[in-house]
């Protein structure tokens, strides 16, 4: 089967054959499953304990009881729970898994464990079984499950608990985990809400934003992050005390939980502006507690992290006050309702939608970006540098502030100022700020994608600047925003640039650093033996992925919530010069050696990847980074990322971080292929 996609940096749509089945237990999924949470939830030693000890009592009471111990594993992926509940002495074990490549490791694993004799895997969905698919024919009288995710029950842990209780399970069974429960806090964070709303006060211009986007929900999803990394007291204040919010039954046979919680009351604990909810949740695991609490954090993980709720508008409090938060939910999300105004006991609240648009166009990156007032002041101090003595500008950028930012800084020479939109969606937030300013006459918005851009789209009037931050709402990547260079090519292949057409930026390169983390690298370390079981056979599986660097394309992770330290000088890999076309069918190269810092490296931290970002030339010298905000002033500092963009991670390979002699230089080559787009990148020793 082919399919359609848009290539991120040339723009253009390509056809791709998709050829693998992922319904065979032979696909080759190695690549998905290295960069998927798996590596994570086994490297979760709280999490793994847990679930061990709470297994361990579960089929203890069940025998003590004089009947013998029947668990469904459901979703059991590499099989770590099937084969903890076998140890545990359980007599049969069910494991269901839907995805084929997982059933294949699963048995693996209990093979190589030595529980075939105890354990039956089922390739299907819990919610497609009957009892005829469970070991022996017979309903379990113990559900073990972790389908849950950050926000609990959005892998749809409802609806799972649900069906088992039906169709699958013992009226009087144990279910682990036997509950969970969400918690609220009220909180105070500039930091946070400027990645919520566009916030007209951060930028340098008088900007004026539509009043209909002042009271926008916002997103519908509460926003998954690292709490934890977010710096108290300056970027983020509680401002009560937590709360319980709603528990979910889940070993109650009856699970048919009302879709509305009572409201809670929280007393604010100071005055200020309340900006939203940090929320999380806790399970009891046969009475021990398995916690997302953000404030006592004992164990790192990536694949359950805390969420936060922003509000429509701040709400103005004062020390005592007391704030009203009921909370609604469907089978796989929940929603909330904060006010000073009492509540009643069920209070249906109108889910979150965006109304204004802006939620649609840009992420909450993306907001974040437009409101970094220092960003926005380097942009109109090159602006005012490369629009000199300019008549005609033409802006490409997604969603940018860019042609308020012109049209407001009152250019003498400009005669006209376009901006070309990609999308509908970043189209009509742009038309729409454009109308709010008064604007709508001194600048015209083209939806067209430039490669297609005729003279005419133009007014017949030569272009003498063409100006981005740049970014692209379809980047994944940081050089996938290279989408400018081609953009720019293609405007020149029409014959609407003048001989002396500026370009901003003039030139981009990227930059590197190798690093160690904290914790992020545990996402691609060998998982080995937990909790005493063999688990080599999903390790030899994902090192298909990994054992070889060529080809391996990085990551981007918002390095703002991972920590990581500098274990070498920053690299400039390859450049690009926008002011000239884009070479056809060519491969742009780039290589060359990093020296890597030994001496304030730890044993247990070596170097463990290397991160990559964009740096742009906007003017003679003024530059923009996606990457650092300061460089490090020695090796081994903490680094400190601009949160307003995702950098690039390229993980070293175990063999090439652990073998043999210390790694003191890390070659590097570096290809882009014009052709494709294509940023092709290689480490390896020395």
């Amino acid at each position: 089967m082919f399919r359609g996609t848009v290539n991120p940096t040339t723009g253009r749509l390509e056809w791709a054959l998709q050829d693998r089945d992922v319904s065979s237990e032979d696909s080759d999924l190695s690549p998905e499953l290295a960069r998927s949470q798996y590596g994570d939830m086994l490297h979760d030693h709280q999490r793994n304990r847990l679930y061990r000890l709470a297994l361990e009592r579960a089929v203890g009471r069940m025998q003590s009881s004089g009947r013998e111990a029947h668990v469904l594993d459901i979703g059991t992926g590499t099989g770590l729970l099937a084969v903890m509940a076998a140890r545990a002495g359980a007599s049969r074990v069910t494991a269901c898994e839907v995805l084929r490549p997982m059933v294949k490791i699963a048995r693996q694993v209990i093979a190589e464990n030595g529980y075939s004799d105890v354990i039956t895997v089922v390739p299907k969905r819990s919610t497609e079984m009957e009892v005829g698919h469970m070991a022996g024919g017979q309903r379990a009288n113990i559900l073990v499950s972790e389908v849950f995710d950050t926000e609990l029950i959005g892998e749809g842990a409802l609806v799972t608990f649900a069906h088992a209780h039906k169709h699958l399970l013992e009226r009087d069974c144990i279910v682990i985990p036997s509950s969970a429960t969400i918690f609220v806090q009220l909180m105070h964070s500039e930091f946070l809400w400027c990645s919520h709303k566009l916030e007209p006060k951060k930028s340098p211009v008088d900007l004026r934003v539509p009043s209909s986007w002042q009271k926008c929900p916002g997103p519908p999803s509460l926003w998954d992050l690292h709490v934890e990394e977010v710096k108290v007291p300056e970027q983020l204040k509680t401002i009560s005390q937590p709360a319980e919010m709603v528990t979910f039954p889940f070993h109650d046979p009856d699970l048919s939980p009302d879709h509305s919680a009572p409201p809670v009351v929280l007393q604010a604990s100071e005055g200020g502006l309340c900006h939203g909810l940090v929320v999380w949740w806790t399970a009891d695991m046969e009475g021990s507690e398995l916690s997302m609490d953000p404030w006592n954090y004992q164990q790192w993980r990536d694949h359950w992290l805390q969420a936060v709720h922003l509000l429509p508008e701040p709400i103005a409090i004062r020390k005592g006050d007391d704030v009203s938060v009921a909370c609604n939910h469907d089978d796989y999300s929940l929603w909330f309702s904060v006010t000073k105004e009492k509540q009643p006991p069920s209070t249906a609240i109108e889910r979150p939608i965006c109304t204004c648009g802006s939620h649609i166009a840009w992420s909450r990156s993306r907001v974040s970006m437009l409101n970094d007032t220092q960003r926005s002041d380097t942009y109109l101090r090159a602006l005012t540098k490369v629009l000199s003595g300019k008549a005609t500008v033409v802006c490409i950028s997604d969603g940018s502030l860019l042609p308020l930012l012109i049209a407001k800084a009152s250019v003498p020479s400009l005669k006209e100022i376009v901006t070309i939109e990609s999308s509908s969606h970043t189209s009509r937030v742009t038309r729409e700020l454009l109308e709010s300013n008064h604007l709508t006459e001194s600048v015209r918005v083209l939806e067209k994608a430039c490669h297609d851009l005729a003279p005419g789209d133009l007014g017949g009037r030569p272009v003498e600047a063409l100006v981005g931050e740049p970014y692209f709402s379809s980047s994944l990547l940081p050089w996938h925003n290279l989408h400018f260079w081609y953009a720019c090519t293609a405007l020149r292949h029409a014959g609407v640039l003048a001989p002396d057409c500026a370009f901003m930026p003039a030139r981009a390169a990227v930059k590197a650093i190798a690093v160690s983390f904290e914790n992020l690298y545990t996402l691609r370390a060998p998982v080995g033996v937990v909790e005493g079981f063999d688990l080599s056979a999903f390790d030899r599986t994902v090192g298909k992925s990994s054992s070889s660097e060529e080809g391996v394309e990085p990551e981007p992770h918002p390095l703002w919530e991972y920590p990581c330290y500098s274990r070498s000088q920053i690299c400039e890999l390859v450049n690009f010069d926008f002011t000239s076309p884009v070479p056809e069918n060519t491969i742009l190269r780039g290589s060359g050696v990093i020296s890597l810092d030994t001496a304030s490296c730890h044993n247990d931290c070596p170097c463990q990847g290397v991160v990559l970002w964009m740096e742009y030339k906007l003017a003679d010298d003024v530059t923009t980074s996606t990457g650092l905000i300061k460089e490090p002033s020695a090796p081994g500092q903490r680094l400190d990322w601009d949160p307003s963009f995702k950098q690039a991670v390229h993980f070293l390979s175990p063999d090439l971080v652990r073998g043999g002699e210390p790694l003191e230089k890390l070659r590097y080559s570096v290809e882009l292929h014009t052709a494709s787009g294509s940023l092709k990148l290689e480490f390896g020793r020395v």
